[in-house]
């Protein structure tokens, strides 16, 4: 009895995703629109468009940030959530290290992102998903990649490419990769082609129409 019990927790203890990945305290990113700043389990921090970041505690507790701008002052709320490696559980042992998760506060966390603004209209500090790192109009990128020289899975090329911005985050995308000859020679009566490919492509690509990180800094 007690070596089956032994050996049921020994694997519980090795499925547990949460409990052994997450460290006990987790990150959360703000930035604000202009000078500014916030206040943090008592301390006041000055704070720009550059992000900062809080090491808050992992906890069932709500985080609580406080918002200051010249004579605005705003209470920020925010409920914890359930950790992505909790949910990793299901497909890593079936669900069954979701039982050593629950005993422990390394299940949750919080919005890893936030983004103070200012409302025009309520005159209140609110937290804003609106991109604010945009790829301006007539910008030009000349690029290459590098890992089609070594790809395993297709064919190896030399690659270049080149986008043009015609709109603020709208491209026209032109790209050229290339597998030069190899030499090779016939033996006997047995002949060999020479490995010759090329590749074209050309794209229209729209950034910063989605935010699945909820990071107003990331072009996506």
């Amino acid at each position: 009895m007690r070596k089956s019990a032994l050996s049921l927790l020994v694997i519980l203890t090795l499925n547990s995703c949460a409990s052994i990945l997450n460290g006990r305290q987790t990150t959360v990113k703000i930035s604000t629109d202009r000078q500014s700043k916030i206040v943090y389990q008592k301390d006041t921090i000055s704070i720009n468009e550059e992000e900062i970041i809080l090491r808050p505690n992992r906890s069932k507790k709500t985080l609580v940030i406080t918002g200051l701008k010249d004579s605005l002052r705003e209470d920020f709320y925010l409920k914890r959530k359930t950790s992505g490696l909790f949910w990793a559980n299901i497909i890593h042992s079936y669900g069954v290290g979701m039982l050593v998760d629950l005993t422990n506060n390394k299940r949750f966390t919080y919005p890893h992102n936030i983004h103070f603004t200012t409302d025009s209209i309520s005159k209140k500090i609110i937290i804003s998903n609106e991109k604010i790192a945009l790829l301006p109009k007539n910008t030009f990128f000349i690029n290459t990649s590098p890992l089609q020289a070594f790809d395993f899975f297709s064919i190896p090329m030399a690659t270049l490419g080149a986008e043009y911005f015609i709109q603020d985050n709208i491209s026209l995308s032109a790209g050229y990769g290339i597998k030069f000859k190899n030499t090779q020679t016939g033996s006997y009566n047995i002949s060999y082609l020479k490995d010759n490919a090329i590749s074209y492509r050309f794209e229209t690509k729209f950034y910063n129409i989605i935010n699945f990180t909820k990071n107003v800094h990331l072009n996506e």
